[in-house]
């Protein structure tokens, strides 16, 4: 098994951070579309690198209308046009942020998404992960509020966000996710 410390060449926050601040004639709210697909595909990249089968981003499960920024896989699954899972092929659904959620209606929507799909799929967990989220946000989304598991890569420190603690482990969402791939029906 790969340990964090050798899956991880700089933290994902910094790899995030040296992308986007290359862009220095771009504002940073005018970034948010970058940071977001950059956010996810570093994410990807070091769940590959943790042995995870993962989708491309922007993927469906078939029969459900939600856009889902990645999957957790079987490593066998055909999905149509790169995009459209089978169901059975699916362990999880991945919500991905860089800095959280602003809007008050974003738990509600996601929590709305999340149950969908779960009362279709019971097998098929569903994830919120950020990469930061300052730990006194009001619209926060917690474990508690979704009722679905929450993971924090780095608490912001400072009101500038540039002091970040340690959160959840990188490794531990790993753990989690290949958990979710051994509960897949008739794994192989």
């Amino acid at each position: 098994m790969t340990s964090e410390a050798e899956m991880i060449k700089i933290p994902i926050l910094e790899e995030v951070r040296a992308i986007t601040e290359s862009f220095p004639s771009v504002r940073p709210r005018e970034r948010t579309k970058l940071t977001g697909a950059l956010t996810v595909e570093i994410l990807r990249e070091r769940l590959r690198e943790g042995r995870i089968p993962i989708s491309v981003r922007d993927v469906f499960v078939r029969g459900n209308p939600t856009e889902f920024d990645l999957l957790i896989v079987r490593p066998s699954a055909s999905p149509l046009y790169s995009i459209v899972y089978d169901p059975v092929d699916v362990a999880a659904v991945l919500e991905i942020k860089f800095s959280g959620v602003y809007s008050p209606n974003a738990v509600v929507d996601l929590k709305r998404c999340f149950q969908r799909i779960k009362k279709t799929h019971p097998h098929i967990e569903c994830i919120y992960l950020t990469v930061c989220e300052a730990p006194n946000f009001k619209n926060r989304i917690t474990a508690d509020r979704l009722g679905f598991p929450v993971f924090t890569l780095y608490w912001w420190k400072d009101y500038k966000r540039m002091e970040v603690k340690q959160g959840d482990s990188l490794q531990s969402i790993i753990d989690f996710l290949r958990n979710a791939l051994r509960q897949l029906p008739n794994h192989i």
